[in-house]
């Protein structure tokens, strides 16, 4: 059995049927490689399904007040700092994977509309530009 040292995921899409999937994998020593594969394979893979909360019930007139404390919590977000990152593309479904700390146990991933992937990477330089601008004093260059 050949092993290559997969350093990440370059691309990934799925045929027109629905049947197979590609991944374009970045290897260390071999250069890109692509694997071909039925998609019902990916399916098995063990990944852990994020699951949300249930969105709250619209209040209804005469309700009474909630607890205070309890909707401070429920406002609450956990945060996690990233140790790596992958992103992928997914151009039959016009799809821009993105997978935080993966190959850890809490890796979680999203599927993001193409447009909507540009608009997060513009945030997201945005928000990075104004920690160096408060780093320096300058704007970022």
């Amino acid at each position: 059995m050949h092993s290559f040292d997969v350093t990440a995921i370059k691309d990934c899409s799925v045929s027109a049927d629905g049947k197979l999937a590609t991944l374009t994998l970045v290897t260390r020593y071999v250069g890109d490689m692509a694997i071909t594969l039925p998609l019902e394979c990916l399916k098995t893979l063990p990944l852990p399904v994020a699951t949300a909360a249930p969105a709250p019930a619209p209040e209804k007139a005469g309700a009474a007040e909630p607890d205070s404390s309890a909707a401070a919590a429920s406002k609450q977000i956990t945060l996690s700092v990233a140790g790596n990152w992958l992103t992928a593309a997914d151009k039959n479904r016009e799809m821009v994977v993105v997978v935080v700390n993966p190959n850890t146990p809490k890796h979680v991933g999203f599927a993001i509309k193409h447009d909507a992937a540009r608009q997060l990477a513009a945030a997201l330089v945005k928000q990075a530009d104004t920690i160096d601008t408060g780093k320096t004093g300058a704007p970022a260059s």
